[in-house]
């Protein structure tokens, strides 16, 4: 005989429907207490809005934000928005018939972390749900910023002393590319005189000017090993000799070591030497103006023969006369390689009544030749090449006078220059004869 016994109800295990609504019952208890425990910590006037932004009244203080975003017209430019005002400080504000300093104490822009500095100008407009500056000029990328918005001056706040936000931040700077190159360097030709005087660096860019030396090596035999350094042999001088348009530096060899008996030369030697090889070597990491480096390094070898100290002499040139009613070059060639950038100012061609005529000039054939295409067709007649005296050779000996130490003078503007002069003739072509008939 079987016996069945009976659970007490207090025993017996709930549906599981039951149990389920039971447990949501209790964890609708738990957030709802700890919704009340958290209402408690939050500023009178505060409510926990959707997701996790805490939204405010305007009796507590608001939660700003300042963002840089770019501006709808151009991606490029940025401008400075302040979020989290509430409707009634956004109307004081677009009422506020304010000047610049004003806008200034709410919200600045400023370069860097110096409080003396004038904050960047600019528009100040009041939108729909936000305070925006617009800077009057595009922000410059790889600049660090700073931006202070100030609260306490918005009209009307209830704390006048209120802490300051401050945003910091650069634009990404874009990466530099290299463009920049070393077009020339002369004299141009691989063997040079023992008492060179300088050379001439041209780049294709404005480059970055002081201490430019440490980017530039003479070295001897093949330029390898820096045991091979040339020591100290430039002049260098804290106000560098660059043209105006920033591309072409002088570079002058110290003239004390090039003249026999100076100190210089007797304590260190020659910078160059007969009978020797040597490299300028130009350092790729030499930045330009916009602060890229070089595409590539430059080097140029070059033998050395015996000093030079023969003047150049005019009176050995050879012209070689165009003809008339046409636009072909005056055609100079001169015995030896002369300046390449005097070539290029101090020899001018004048009409029989002393006027200058407009052309172009060219130098080449390792600055042997000059040649002057003129702007106008030649008329018929006499011409002169008129030649300053300050003319100078590759080891600097000039038209009036040769090279010594002390006529470092040629690298200053002079007022008054002599000059002298070769006469040309521009003759018309003969007419070409008629064939009778036989």
């Amino acid at each position: 005989m079987s016996t069945k016994h009976s659970t007490p109800s207090w025993h017996r295990r709930p549906a599981c429907g039951a149990s389920r609504q039971r447990r949501r019952d209790a964890g609708a208890t738990l957030v709802i207490g700890l919704a009340l425990f958290f209402a408690a910590l939050l500023p009178s006037g505060c409510f926990a809005a959707s997701g996790p932004t805490i939204e405010c009244s305007e009796n507590a203080a608001p939660r700003y934000r300042i963002e840089i975003k770019p501006t709808n017209d151009d991606r490029s430019r940025r401008v400075v928005t302040v979020r989290g005002l509430s409707a009634k400080q956004l109307a004081k504000l677009k009422s506020a018939k304010w000047n610049t300093a004003q806008w200034n104490q709410l919200l600045s822009l400023r370069t860097g972390e110096a409080t003396d500095l004038p904050a960047v100008t600019g528009e100040y407009t009041v939108q729909r749900d936000r305070l925006v500056f617009t800077p009057r000029y595009p922000l410059r990328k790889g600049l660090a910023y700073r931006v202070v918005f100030s609260p306490g001056a918005i009209p009307g706040a209830a704390n006048a002393d209120a802490t300051p936000i401050v945003k910091r931040f650069s634009l990404p700077k874009p990466r530099a590319s290299a463009t920049t190159t070393v077009t020339h360097v002369y004299p141009s030709g691989d063997k040079l005189p023992e008492n060179l005087l300088k050379f001439y660096l041209h780049f294709s860019a404005p480059m970055r000017q002081g201490d430019v030396y440490q980017y530039i090596k003479l070295l001897r035999a093949d330029g390898s090993g820096e045991g091979n350094i040339v020591d100290l042999p430039f002049l260098e001088l804290d106000e560098e000799l660059w043209d105006n348009s920033g591309t072409r530096l002088t570079l002058l060899i110290d003239p004390g070591r090039i003249k026999r008996g100076l100190k210089p030369r007797e304590d260190v030697g020659p910078s160059l030497e007969a009978g020797k090889s040597y490299t300028l070597r130009i350092d790729a990491r030499w930045p330009d103006a916009k602060g890229n480096r070089l595409t590539k390094g430059f080097a140029k070898h070059f033998k050395v023969g015996p000093p030079d100290d023969v003047q150049p002499d005019p009176r050995r040139w050879k012209l070689a006369s165009p003809p008339a009613a046409g636009s072909k070059s005056l055609v100079v060639e001169f015995p030896e390689p002369l300046d390449h950038a005097m070539l290029h100012r101090v020899l001018r061609v004048v009409n029989s009544e002393g006027k200058p005529l407009q052309g172009k000039i060219t130098v080449d054939r390792g600055e042997t030749r000059w040649q002057f295409k003129p702007a106008a067709a030649w008329a018929a007649g006499r011409y002169d090449l008129v030649i300053d005296t300050i003319l100078e050779d590759r080891a600097g000996n000039s038209i009036g006078r040769a090279f010594d130490v002390d006529v470092f003078k040629s690298i200053e503007r002079r007022v008054e220059t002599k000059t002298v002069s070769r006469s040309f003739d521009v003759e018309s072509p003969s007419p070409k004869r008629k064939r009778g008939k036989s």
